[in-house]
């Protein structure tokens, strides 16, 4: 759609430098443009651009055309723009339309999550016997000296010490003497931060 011509343009005609040298010097056709793209069936608007003023008035015209149309700013206010566009893919996505999203975010494997919140089904690590896995941080960081805590990181940058450890049935048996009705419980963790 060329908001320049107000109509459908061919390839060829928005791959010209023409075309864009004229976009910037003459007056668009944006009403235009919009009419017949409404007419065409389109009823989601993604605004690339720098801001949201269009989307304003792509919702002024289409929403007497359109019962329900979909406007989606990729650039608005301080978002960083990684995290605009994993918004706005999302919101598209949310929508019904198809999203690449090994494109979007990389080649990182998918997880099936849980359908409904009671399905039991974990997604934790299995340590074993409390022992961390193979090629765990703890293998290359140096011991904190503590029950709970095993491992000691430093922040290169600020100097904040973090302590990191996991807790098991196994590696600390004195669990069990924690647990209602089957389950142990355990208070929420603590964070000290420490310069």
């Amino acid at each position: 759609m060329s908001t320049l011509l107000g109509r459908v343009a061919t390839v060829e005609e928005l791959t010209s430098a023409a075309h864009w040298v004229d976009h910037v010097r003459r007056p668009v056709r944006f009403y235009a443009a919009l009419e017949v793209a409404c007419d065409l069936g389109v009823d989601t608007f993604v605004e690339v651009g720098p801001g949201s003023s269009l989307s304003g008035a792509v919702s002024e015209v289409v929403t007497e055309r359109i019962a329900h149309p979909l406007m989606v700013t990729l650039t608005r206010g301080r978002r960083a723009p990684a995290r605009a566009i994993i918004e706005a893919a999302a919101r598209l996505h949310v929508h019904g339309h198809e999203i690449r999203w090994g494109e979007v975010v990389g080649a990182r494997p998918v997880v099936d999550l849980p359908t409904y919140a009671f399905q039991h089904q974990r997604f934790w690590m299995d340590f074993g016997h409390g022992s961390r896995p193979a090629g765990s941080i703890a293998a290359t960081v140096p011991s904190a000296d503590h029950p709970l805590l095993d491992t000691v990181v430093e922040d290169p940058g600020t100097g904040t010490l973090i302590f990191t450890g996991a807790v098991s049935q196994d590696a600390h048996p004195w669990l069990a003497d924690h647990a209602v009705f089957g389950a142990t419980v355990l208070p929420r963790p603590l964070i000290w931060i420490s310069r």
